[in-house]
């Protein structure tokens, strides 16, 4: 079996937050994995629709994405272990939240999101406008200053030159000088006067790009020799710049001027910066003064100019040549807080401002790129800034980034603010007029908190005075009209714990709890599909957490293919264990993309509707077996089982219902047909042979687990619903068998291979053993007839009597009646209290390589919620069947048809694996982790 990649992706324009070595970086994660895809092509594992590249393949080292632990909530750095790019699906999905972050994704895609108080782990396309997405507290940064930026990697494009004298001298301690003339001779048509006129300091420069390509014919690493010597410039100019440039404050502020008020012109040779403040303008010439550039004031414009061609390049390559493509440097996220404080604070001043009547902070810009990179860059201080288009009439499309809340402005206040005065003093008198962020919210706790008030038995008054919260507050909060603030929260926590260690009474407070104030919570506010227009979607796999931080302002988005390469390592037969349908589904869908070639099943309850037999004594009711059964689940069910018996590269995807009776796989497999051409059979033995599996003739509405007859000619339409088998007579043999695999349009095929017929339904005896257990079902009934007669229990044994001899009728006429379940303990020969036959019987009695049963092994995905549905199974079965023994409609035997004990549960599947991010006690004992 071979992982083909998990299909779980995002758009490549994403943006993604990764670290490489000490470096961060910010960019869309498309580039990324293209450019190392590139650089890496022989490195690549190429799979049917995937291609993945192992991060331990490249020389670049460890790449680390900031990560959500799921179990404590913080943002952490974890390794990426693969690079994945997938052919993109037709249609993709867009999630935008309240606060204007977005990202595009696949459907099946998964998010951490909370829902009801709970932290669950949902795809795409089954979130909801009510959920809830986390957010990272802030965005780690490094802790020193970032000292200079490399020019030559930022320009080795452009026509600039450096000077070539130490370049070539340098170059002389390596190589001969006729080495170096003979390289040269591509780019000149005079090779040796132009090396010694270099040598000789007589040519003012060598081209920037003839350098870089010399240094590679040369078998040269570029830049050589002494960098901190290098210069670069145009070819005859006043302005040069070092190789590499110092970062000083002037340079950032700089930065930030220009990205608020700056533009770049190419051709001309010159950058700008334009605003009608005096004290805004006096600043950026105090820093081009610092920066030795000499610059010119258009009083009548309030524009300063700079000529400098060298300036104008760096500034467009770094941050765009116009507002509408500007964009926060890319080495942003390597400068300390005091550093990219003094760029954001400078940018502020000119985009932005303090509008207290309003209540926030806020600046526009018309460019999308930097109003995400803004939301980012605040995120490393804490500051949790909204995000969307202005709302005011403007000719282009404008984006606004928007700072509200008293904590959100006083973090700005306090790390950020403005150099201008005014800006400054409106941002104080605002933040002593606003309010707490009603944002920021622990949100859908209500129903939590207020049964912890009922286990305490305290009144919503007594809670609001020992926890420091108004009634109305904790009154709203408890109906769901509101959710609590972060402090409100923290103030409600802090109350329980006190209340639990005064009392000494243990109350089901979740340890965990605290976890929730470890990241902010964001509500969905859209979730839509749209055409993708991509070739590519990509995706990360990351250590243990499985989530990374990825799109426009920052989400934490989910991908895992664990199980995929453990089963791919092991090579076993494997049950994968979910908590509903709706996961099932999904990792079935998945597995199918990981391993093609392999038997990959569903399996899961086949009711749409089921309403189990129940008797209510208190008001003498009786609750038939009432269900509405998906006959296309049904035939997923039978492909699993027909395949776990005939093949042993199978992975079944289940739900907790695979620990429910199915059924004997002896009995399954005894009773079982086979045929094949050229086998002595009449057709009528034929026939009747079906009839005992439970094939119902008929031919005119033909579907699966039916057989029609025409002439010489029986079809057999499979209960797997796959196939249509024609077996055609000549006389009392078999002449022909073929094969349709297209039950719409069938085309038979003739085989001359042997076939297996499995029955249409699971529970089947063989006719033999049958018998023996409608006189043992008998024996039964009489001893119960017996109890209740002595009970005085008339009418519950008449009832009794009745329903069960009209089931035996049934069996003994057809092998089959409605209900037969009930008595699986005869029809199996288990004896009372024996484990029920279940899925797992079925990998016991399947088929290996080496000729014996299988050796499985069984995950529980998210198994923190799927065990204690495993527990419960057996416990609400029970109390349901001894109240219909009790009252005369079931045998006592009826209680052993049931789903398996979590006890039997673990001696059938001696290997499991615990799958979940957020482990409870029981795994963890398990396991032996604390």
């Amino acid at each position: 079996m071979g992982v083909t990649g998990s299909g779980k992706s995002v758009k490549g324009d994403s943006p993604i937050f990764i670290k490489q070595g000490e470096k961060i970086i910010c960019c869309p994660i498309g580039q990324l994995i293209d450019n190392l895809f590139q650089q890496y092509s022989h490195k690549i594992i190429h799979l049917k629709e995937s291609e993945m590249l192992p991060v331990s393949q490249i020389k670049e080292g460890i790449l680390e994405a900031l990560s959500l632990n799921p179990i404590t909530k913080q943002s952490e750095w974890k390794p990426i272990l693969q690079l994945i790019r997938h052919f993109s699906p037709e249609v993709l999905y867009r999630v935008k939240t309240a606060c204007g972050r977005k990202i595009t994704v696949t459907g099946d895609h998964n998010f951490w999101i909370l829902r009801n108080g709970e932290f669950v782990l949902l795809p795409t396309n089954q979130l909801k406008n009510t959920d809830y997405i986390p957010l990272p507290l802030e965005i780690p940064g490094i802790e020193k200053d970032l000292t200079e930026i490399d020019l030559l990697e930022i320009l080795k494009d452009e026509k600039l030159y450096i000077n070539g004298r130490s370049l070539i001298l340098t170059t002389l301690s390596y190589k001969k000088s006729k080495d170096i003339i003979g390289a040269m001779k591509e780019y000149y048509a005079d090779p040796s006067s132009r090396f010694y006129e270099i040598k000789n300091n007589k040519c003012p420069g060598l081209p920037l790009t003839t350098a870089y390509q010399l240094a590679y014919k040369l078998e040269i690493d570029f830049p050589f020799g002494h960098i901190d010597q290098i210069r670069i410039g145009p070819y005859s100019c006043k302005y040069t710049l070092p190789a590499q440039v110092s970062i000083s404050n002037e340079l950032l502020e700089l930065f930030g001027y220009y990205l608020a008020e700056g533009s770049s012109f190419l051709k001309s040779e010159y950058f700008q910066i334009g605003n009608p403040d005096s004290f805004l303008q006096q600043r950026v010439k105090n820093a081009l003064d610092k920066l030795n550039l000499h610059w010119t004031l258009n009083k009548s414009q309030d524009i300063i100019y700079v000529g400098s061609k060298i300036h104008t390049i760096l500034l467009y390559k770094l941050m765009g040549g116009g507002a509408f493509s500007k964009r926060l440097p890319e080495f942003w996220p390597n400068l300390s807080q005091n550093q990219l404080a003094i760029l954001l604070r400078a940018y502020f001043d000119g985009d932005g401002g303090a509008f207290s009547e309003e209540g926030r902070v806020a600046a526009t810009t018309i460019s999308k790129k930097l109003a995400f990179d803004l939301g980012y860059a605040l995120f490393r201080f804490g500051i949790w800034a909204r995000i969307s288009k202005s709302e005011k009439k403007r000719k282009k499309e404008a984006w606004e980034v928007v700072i509200s809340g008293n904590e959100n402005l006083l973090k700005f206040k306090q790390h950020i603010g403005f150099n201008l005065p005014k800006k400054q003093k409106n941002l104080e008198e605002l933040i002593r007029e606003t309010k707490k962020s009603k944002m920021d919210i622990i949100p859908t706790f209500g129903k939590t908190i207020k049964n912890w008030r009922s286990d305490f038995k305290i009144s919503q008054q007594f809670l609001a005075n020992f926890s420091g919260v108004s009634r109305e507050n904790l009154s709203a909060i408890e109906t769901g009209r509101s959710n609590p603030h972060r402090e409100t929260f923290k103030k409600i926590i802090k109350a329980f714990i006190k209340l639990t260690k005064k009392s000494k009474k243990e109350i089901s407070l979740d340890k965990k709890l605290k976890t929730f104030l470890s990241c902010r919570w964001t509500k969905i506010k859209e979730i839509k599909q749209i055409n993708s227009e991509d070739d590519y979607v990509y995706d990360f796999s990351v250590k243990n957490n499985e989530t990374f931080l990825a799109g426009f302002g920052g989400l934490f988005v989910h991908n895992t293919f664990t199980m995929a390469k453990v089963i791919e390592n092991t090579q076993k037969p494997t049950l994968v264990i979910v908590m509903n349908k709706i996961l099932a589904a999904q990792l079935y869908q998945e597995f199918n993309e990981f391993f093609p070639d392999a038997g990959i099943h569903f399996f899961t309850s086949y009711y749409d509707y089921y309403q189990p037999e129940a008797y209510i004594p208190q008001t003498d009711t009786y609750i038939e077996k009432d269900a509405k059964i998906n006959e296309e689940i049904d035939r997923l069910r039978h492909a699993a089982t027909q395949d776990l018996l005939t093949r042993d590269d199978i992975i079944i995807v289940a739900s907790v219902s695979c620990i429910y009776n199915i059924g004997s796989p002896e009995a399954y497999q005894q009773v079982s047909l086979e045929i094949k051409p050229g086998q002595k059979i009449k057709r009528k033995d034929l026939i009747s042979h079906l009839t005992s599996l439970q094939y119902q003739r008929n031919d005119f509405d033909f579907k699966p687990g039916t057989f029609r007859v025409r002439g010489n000619i029986v079809d057999i339409y499979l209960v797997t619903g796959k196939e249509i088998l024609r077996v055609e007579f000549l006389g009392d043999e078999i002449d022909k068998v073929s094969l349709a695999k297209d039950s719409l349009n069938p085309k038979f095929t003739v085989c001359n291979q042997q076939f297996k017929i499995f029955p249409a339904h699971f529970w089947v005896t063989p006719q033999e053993k049958l018998g023996i257990a409608i006189e043992n079902i008998k024996l039964e009934l009489q001893d119960q007839l017996k109890k209740l007669k002595k009970q005085k229990k008339l009418l519950e044994a008449q009832r009794l009597e009745q329903r069960t001899n009209y089931d035996l009728e049934m069996l003994k006429e057809t092998g089959y009646c409605h209900g037969v379940e009930n008595y699986s303990r005869h029809l199996e020969f288990r004896k009372p209290g024996e484990a029920p036959y279940t899925l797992l019987d079925y990998f016991s009695q399947g088929r290996r390589r080496d000729g014996g049963g299988s050796d499985p092994l069984v995950f529980i995905d998210e198994s923190h919620m799927t065990i204690p549905q495993l527990h419960a199974m057996a416990n609400q079965d029970r109390a349901r069947k001894e109240t219909l023994i009790e009252y005369g409609f079931r045998l006592p035997s009826a209680i052993d048809n049931r789903p398996l004990t979590f006890k039997e549960f673990e001696e059938k599947a001696p290997q499991i694996i615990y799958v979940s991010a957020t482990p409870a006690e029981e795994e963890r004992k398990k396991t032996g982790k604390k």
